[in-house]
């Protein structure tokens, strides 16, 4: 078997609801979460762009489940990175099976901003003061008044 394989899910998305966190009897935390991605295709017939929204199941186990107990909200958006993960359950002595991205302290969850787009604050982190503009220099006759290399905007 190959060491060089990779199994690693990368997403930004909106969350469906708010994460009910839970904790096993060692003490992890877990949070369960749907993430929506939103695609579209062009319909072959009318050629008009049809939406398409996909779900998906993530489960943030440790720190990462504490923070976003904490802080996440539905219809905010998040980056997630994890792996992707089958696992076989019974219900109703059916057997099952679920696929979910399982973000662990070796993946990544970062709050991008709540449902209308504005990044969120932590209470606890100190707000930020407005920068203040720097001053600018006048042009001297040699540059022309055309800006130095180094202030482009890339």
């Amino acid at each position: 078997m190959s060491r060089g394989t990779v199994n690693q899910v990368t997403l930004i998305g909106n969350v469906g609801q708010d994460p009910e966190p839970r904790s096993t009897p060692n003490g992890t935390q877990i949070v369960n979460l749907n993430l929506a991605t939103d695609d579209s295709y062009k319909d072959r017939q009318t050629g008009q762009m049809v939406p398409q929204t996909d779900w998906h199941r993530v489960v943030l186990i440790g720190k990462v489940a504490e923070v976003a107990g904490q802080y996440v909200r539905k219809g905010q958006k998040l980056y997630v990175q994890g792996k992707l993960k089958t696992r076989k359950y019974q219900k109703d002595g059916i057997e099952r099976f679920t696929t979910e991205i399982v973000v662990d302290m070796q993946g990544t969850m970062e709050m991008l901003g709540d449902s209308s787009g504005q990044a969120r604050q932590s209470q606890a982190e100190p707000k930020q003061q407005a920068r203040q503009p720097q001053q600018q220099s006048q042009p001297t006759s040699a540059d022309n008044g055309a800006p130095p290399d180094d202030d482009f905007p890339f």
